[in-house]
């Protein structure tokens, strides 16, 4: 039996409509979600865009059967534009048969706010049927397409590392750990935002950190979504480490942001390692620095810092910590 195609028109902010198609088909391989993009050019961007916001999504839901592909078909790109979210995300959930299918054809437009809630903008809609004959329903929580989510077991935490280079692209970068409890004792890691090597080294770390607890922990369903930068080096580790202990329950989240740096060829035994450019990322620190920051930094650091670098961090507000092992922080 063939699986059905639905087809859903966008309205987006530009005032443009975008159409995508939507189909289900065994996977044989290759990621479990695949964008095809028409256009002389497709833009991996977009892509990367449209994977991130179905993986979040799906985290509302019940696992999804690993042997299932969804197959996205879009008439061009839209990286510029946010309407279309809310629109991928039903076509995902009728073509999974999670959502009911009235009809094959449809349009929607909206953003999803907050990925944690699964609030979407004012404004936001989905409408099924014909010219004649339509329903219009006004879109407010991911819960109104599959009214079985369970976005209260979700959990959150982001956290901020600092990258520095050249100078002129030094930033403060952050990365969002987003888990629930496995329903079915099956852990899942996914790593959205870096390259495939990358992705593989994130998937080390955490395996390994995580061995360093207690073997009856409890299976998780892991997102990781990095920001759009691209990026060297293994300055995010402690921060992915932290984030993903906070989310489970491991350790408590600071009141204001968390940022961290640090890496470590141990996580197995807990131990946390230097990382390089103490003292370009410590004045990164200082001038990016807020109210309420708790900043986590590796203590082979502690001869290079910067004279006066704590006081100068507590005088905005902020505090820090050097740790040589986790849980000490």
């Amino acid at each position: 039996m063939t699986a059905p195609t639905f087809v859903c028109q966008c309205q987006l902010e530009d005032g443009s409509t975008l159409t995508i198609r939507a189909s289900l088909r065994t996977l044989h391989g290759g990621t479990a979600i695949k964008c095809k993009i028409a256009g002389p050019d497709p833009e991996w961007r977009f892509t990367q865009q449209v994977q991130a916001i179905l993986q979040l999504a799906r985290l509302h839901e019940e696992p999804v059967p690993s042997e299932q592909q969804l197959i996205l078909e879009f008439d061009r790109s839209a990286s510029e534009n946010t309407h279309w979210q809310l629109a991928v995300v039903l076509l995902d959930r009728l073509a999974r048969g999670t959502a009911p299918a009235l009809s094959e054809s449809w349009q929607a437009a909206g953003k999803i706010d907050n990925l944690l809630s699964g609030d979407c903008t004012v404004g936001a809609f989905i409408q099924h049927g014909n010219a004649t004959a339509s329903t219009t329903t006004p879109i407010g929580n991911l819960r109104q397409l599959t009214p079985a989510s369970g976005c209260a077991l979700l959990r959150q935490q982001r956290c901020h590392f600092p990258l520095v280079g050249s100078g002129a692209h030094d930033c403060l970068s952050w990365l969002d750990v987003y888990q629930r409890p496995s329903s079915d004792a099956t852990p899942s890691t996914i790593i959205l935002g870096l390259d495939g090597v990358q992705q593989i080294q994130a998937q080390e770390v955490l395996a390994a950190a995580r061995s360093h607890e207690n073997k009856t922990r409890m299976p998780w369903r892991t997102v990781v979504q990095f920001a759009p930068k691209s990026f060297i080096g293994n300055s995010w580790q402690l921060a992915l480490v932290l984030a993903d202990r906070i989310t489970r329950g491991r350790a408590y989240a600071p009141r204001g942001r968390l940022i961290a740096t640090g890496a470590s060829t141990r996580w197995h035994e807990g131990i946390v390692e230097t990382v390089a450019s103490c003292q370009e990322k410590t004045q990164l620190l200082l001038a990016h620095v807020e109210h309420g920051d708790r900043i986590i930094l590796p203590s082979a650091w502690q001869s290079e810092m910067p004279a006066h670098w704590a006081h100068h961090i507590a005088a905005k507000g902020a505090s820090h910590v050097l740790i040589a092992q986790l849980g000490l922080w």
